[in-house]
């Protein structure tokens, strides 16, 4: 190969290796995005449940969901830290502020002040209190997409103690779709899902 090609073809992977790594960062804003559509999609229901209850009934629903905000963010990130609700109207219809104290005088709101991370965990345990609330009017079973793809090992490990005491305490079944092992150690039942001359193959291995 001449020097000139060499160039050239060092080049062009050069270029793929750039087109990878923006494709790559496009696919963690999408995941992000349509995790921050499903957390509203679930605000919008818990409004429309607490919408139609009594004052004392609101502020108790309130009262159990910023309880168990609180302590799975607590458990998972710092003892310090608790969850706020707050009912209010936005765009001219009901809405439902989420607010996290991080005891130190720092409030901010929820998505925009948090990180992916603490958005996903925050996303988990509103699916957990919405489908409790709900618990009459659906199935309790939870279907997660790579809930933790944006923990650290620490967190995901605190976070796999704080899904199983949710799991235990509601009596809810959850079926993860996901590639990080340690949650597939911990599962009760396993399926393995492959591509092979563009068939799906399902395999249990537990």
């Amino acid at each position: 190969m001449s020097i000139e090609l060499e160039a050239i073809h060092e080049t062009l992977i050069s270029r793929r290796s750039v087109l990878d790594f923006k494709r790559a960062l496009l696919v963690e804003k999408q995941s992000a995005l349509s995790a921050l559509e499903e957390q509203i999609a679930l605000l919008r229901q818990a409004v429309d449940f607490i919408g139609k209850l009594s004052e004392d009934a609101q502020l108790a629903v309130l009262t159990f969901m910023e309880q168990l905000l609180s302590s799975g963010v607590q458990d998972v990130f710092d003892p310090a830290w608790s969850v706020k609700l707050e009912l209010t109207k936005r765009g001219g219809r009901p809405a439902i502020a989420l607010y996290l104290d991080q005891g130190d005088g720092m409030v901010v709101e929820v998505p925009d002040g948090v990180g992916g991370g603490v958005q996903q965990v925050l996303g988990v345990l509103m699916r957990f209190a919405v489908l409790y609330l709900l618990r009459g009017q659906r199935r309790t079973i939870m279907f997660l997409d790579e809930p933790f793809a944006h923990l650290s090992a620490a967190h995901i490990e605190a976070m796999i103690d704080v899904l199983k005491g949710l799991v235990a305490t509601y009596n809810f079944e959850v079926l993860i779709v996901t590639h990080q092992q340690r949650l597939i150690d911990v599962a009760d039942i396993v399926y393995s899902f492959s591509n092979v001359d563009n068939k799906t193959l399902v395999e249990r291995l537990r």
